[in-house]
């Protein structure tokens, strides 16, 4: 059986997540399964993580926390 890509970045996500177990638990890329990545939502965040990428300098890793960081100020939510 062949892995997909979100199945490796929930095997990663829980690695991180093991390795300090102090640290706030980070939401799951499951947990937004039902947001199909074809809605007008989903662009937004992305647009959004995007600019936030950008505006760090485009640095390698942890695109997670542009994700989170566009969707919380999409949702308006705070971590």
């Amino acid at each position: 059986m062949k892995t997909t890509t979100l199945e490796m970045e929930e095997e990663e996500r829980l690695e991180r997540q093991s390795e300090d177990p102090e640290a706030p638990p980070v939401a799951s890329i499951k947990d937004d399964a039902e947001l199909d990545a074809r809605t007008p939502e989903h662009d937004k965040i992305c647009q959004l993580a995007y600019e936030h990428w950008m505006q760090r300098g485009c640095p390698d890793g942890s695109p997670e926390e542009d994700w989170f960081r566009a969707e919380q100020e999409l949702r308006g939510t705070k971590a």
